[in-house]
């Protein structure tokens, strides 16, 4: 569901117009890097200070470097996230999965050097990992580009990874009634962007959905985002 997500429908649809799957791939990848730039326009620069909030939960939980720890990051799109997890934790091993090669391969790039690191490709609804196998899953702008019953899927595999006593953490929009001066910008958004599902996520509050898998829901907003940290139950 992200920009620049390739499947091989795609490829096909393509070459079927006389362009190669490598032309494709390259336009993905163009895509990728162009979403970011527009991330930083939209939010006037402040798509970073919004993807943190998610750190200070994390800080919260767990002391020291990360030694033995396993983080899993759903969507990570292209790993500027996950740059900021590994500043804090270099000695956890961090697993970025996304739907996007483009996109992993963009993350791949931003912290070549970086240490105890794996980039998986795959949905979150279908995760290739074992039960009970990391300490933290997290994901970053990636809720409101779900289906609803999406987003349910994605929270079950969330909890069948997580080990025991486990949390979940989640940074997306703002969701109505959040910030009530800011419900006119959220209702506005789906109409001026292409955000398909969006409506129904700011209707739907993120809290109500992760109550059903997760205990001790801690939340925290900035601009027009929200931080959602949660225990496995």
């Amino acid at each position: 569901f992200e920009v620049g997500t390739v499947s091989k429908a795609d490829v096909l649809r393509v070459e079927s117009q006389g362009a190669s799957a490598e032309l494709l791939l390259l336009r993905a990848r163009n895509l990728a890097e162009l979403y970011e730039h527009q991330v930083e326009i939209l939010f006037a620069g402040a798509g970073d200070p919004m993807r943190r909030l998610i750190l200070p939960f994390i800080k919260k939980s767990f002391a020291g470097q990360g030694q033995g720890l396993k983080f899993l990051e759903i969507g990570g799109g292209t790993g500027r996230l996950t740059q900021f997890v590994k500043m804090m934790y270099p000695k956890a091993k961090i697993t970025v999965t996304d739907a996007s090669d483009p996109y992993l391969t963009l993350a791949r790039d931003r912290l070549r050097g970086q240490s105890h690191l794996d980039f998986v490709q795959c949905f979150g609804e279908k995760l290739p990992f074992r039960d009970e196998e990391f300490d933290v899953v997290y994901s970053c702008f990636l809720f409101h580009e779900l289906p609803q019953e999406v987003r349910k899927e994605v929270l079950t595999e969330t909890r069948r990874v997580l080990k025991p006593n486990g949390f979940v953490g989640i940074v997306d929009s703002l969701q109505l009634k959040d910030d009530p001066e800011m419900d006119i910008w959220l209702e506005g958004f789906p109409r001026n962007f292409h955000e398909p599902f969006y409506k129904n996520y700011i209707e739907n509050k993120l809290e109500d959905a992760v109550s059903n898998y997760f205990q001790k829901i801690e939340t925290d907003f900035g601009f027009l985002s929200k931080a959602l940290w949660a225990q496995k139950k």
